[in-house]
């Protein structure tokens, strides 16, 4: 079931339910739009209002599993996903405009894995890191853009990690935490692009 409550409410009201899981929630702006990520895609909402599904849901979507709001910009969304292709599943990146209701692929990686975190940069707007939790061997485990995840490099030396969570250090510029399933933890300093 969705479930919301307001900031000065004692209890949750129960919104509806789903027939898919939610696998993450944004909210894009302090009055901006809700955003749910689901098995079939991204539903979106007003402030209050039920969710409904955006243009990347159902036959265009595939299961997303992470979100990121730029800071800067509570209508750019970046959504990682992953889809079937000529036989093969590749992992994307989709970047989403206009209240969710235009989206390109940014990045389009063969045989990787879900995309499973996406964070920005608190230092720097422009840069990006994405998690991928990788099946594939010698798969990629880190991606990172420079320029708000229009374009993506896939970083060296993490090769078969399976990133489960991605984050940026609040208090200290250029240093991110990485997490994999097997609870390794790695760190960069110098924005992600280097682990």
């Amino acid at each position: 079931g969705l479930f919301s409550r307001a900031a000065t409410a004692a209890n949750w009201t129960h919104k509806g339910f789903v027939k898919e899981h939610v696998r993450f929630v944004a909210v894009a702006g302090p009055n901006g739009k809700r955003i749910l990520s689901l098995d079939s895609g991204i539903y979106v909402g007003d402030a209050g209002a039920d969710v409904w599904p955006s243009a990347y849901y159902g036959q265009n979507a595939m299961p997303t599993r992470a979100i990121a709001v730029d800071p800067s910009d509570p209508d750019y969304w970046i959504v990682g996903t992953k889809q079937p292709f000529d036989g093969n599943e590749h992992t994307r990146i989709i970047v989403m405009t206009q209240d969710g209701t235009n989206f390109v692929t940014s990045y389009d990686g063969n045989g990787l894995g879900f995309v499973e975190a996406i964070e920005y940069d608190p230092f720097d707007a422009n840069s990006v890191v994405a998690g991928v939790r990788s099946w594939s061997p010698g798969a990629v485990g880190v991606l990172h853009s420079t320029d708000r995840g229009n374009s993506w490099t896939e970083v060296a030396g993490t090769a078969d990690w399976t990133t489960v969570d991605i984050t940026f250090d609040p208090t200290t510029p250029g240093r991110a935490i990485q997490l994999s399933e097997d609870n390794q933890w790695s760190f960069s300093l110098d924005g992600g692009a280097n682990w």
